[in-house]
């Protein structure tokens, strides 16, 4: 009579250990300090609303247009339709497609996209040029991609850097347009070049603040 003991497989657990590695891995939305995230990952904000990671313009007339070989470090809404991107890190300075890039926090907690046969693309220029003791970039649920320091106990500290400071094309909810009258800085809007390139197009929307109004101008003019 055959025995219906159950036996031990282990290259079913072993299976199951790296497919829950796997899934865990899919959902990250942190990176830390000298991590990598490379051309073939992404990260995931917890309640899995946005993506981050490399992309290639989807090109609308010709498949070898050369906006195929053109590398881009986006945002875009994770499960939305064509997942066009809400915010672009090199917008002007895509990489080839032929190189191998990649985004890290250097030792100083440079936030920057690194690649064969050039120099850095430098997102955030970090803490100043002084060492931060940890720091921590995190994609979050409202798109907003944030550098924080990281306090000694692990918790999150003050913001360093955010995406939301430097809007490409799209506004989203918990974001600005207009003037940081302490700072300086203005938030505006710009187009892209084209349908199927991200590059700053001839358009922008401005808050003025004299006029008290939003404007939208063609290469300068109203």
């Amino acid at each position: 009579m055959a025995s219906k003991e159950r036996l031990f497989n282990p290259t079913l657990l072993l299976i199951i250990i790296i497919s829950s590695l796997w899934d865990s891995s899919a959902a990250l939305d942190t990176l830390k300090q000298v991590d990598v995230l490379n051309s073939s990952q992404y990260l995931v904000s917890a309640k899995r609303n946005f993506t981050l990671g490399f992309f290639k313009p989807t090109s609308y007339y010709d498949d070898n247009n050369n906006n195929n070989k053109r590398i881009y470090l986006g945002i875009w809404y994770t499960n939305y339709g064509n997942n066009r991107p809400v915010w672009i890190g090199n917008l002007d300075r895509p990489i080839s497609n032929d190189l191998r890039g990649f985004i890290t926090l250097d030792h100083l907690g440079k936030l920057m996209i690194k690649f064969d046969g050039g120099d850095p693309i430098v997102i955030d220029s970090g803490t100043g040029g002084v060492e931060a003791i940890n720091t921590s970039v995190t994609l979050l649920d409202d798109g907003n991609l944030v550098v924080s320091e990281v306090n000694s106990n692990g918790s999150i500290g003050r913001r360093l850097w955010e995406s939301f400071d430097h809007p490409t094309d799209t506004h989203l909810p918990g974001m600005k347009l207009g003037v940081n009258h302490k700072t300086g800085r203005n938030w505006s809007l710009t187009s892209w070049l084209a349908q199927n390139d991200p590059a700053s197009g001839a358009f922008t929307l401005k808050w003025e603040p004299k006029a008290r109004r939003l404007i939208i101008k063609r290469r300068g003019k109203p």
